[in-house]
């Protein structure tokens, strides 16, 4: 699941505390240096810009039914922005330390095959 949301929006990296509260798998945020959405209003880091409202996209990884699960969630935490479900294969998934989500997407993994 990808939700693309802004920095100022309550979707921000701060609420991805809730993520592993959640127990889903994993999650990354990544942070634009530029772009534009439902307002059409162009949000850019260029120096001369006073916009504060750059764009953030929080990947999240999980199985289907776990993702389908914490979607009603999403309605606290996405005041603004879009959510995509994207089916993906996970190739491999391997953590620091014994984890049961990696358990459960790695087991998820071989019965997809």
């Amino acid at each position: 699941m990808r939700v693309t949301s802004g920095t100022t929006s309550r979707c921000s990296p701060r609420s991805c505390t809730a993520l592993p509260r959640a127990g889903l798998a994993g999650s990354t945020v990544l942070r634009g240096i530029e772009g534009y959405g439902a307002s059409n209003l162009i949000h850019t880091n260029r120096l001369l810009s006073l916009s504060e409202d750059l764009p953030v996209v929080v990947v999240i990884v999980d199985t289907h039914d776990r993702i389908r699960a914490f979607l009603p969630q999403l309605e606290d935490l996405v005041t603004e922005g879009l959510v995509i479900l994207d089916d993906c294969e996970v190739i491999r998934y391997v953590g620091r330390a014994p984890d049961p989500a990696a358990d459960r997407l790695a087991g998820h993994e071989r019965k997809s095959r």
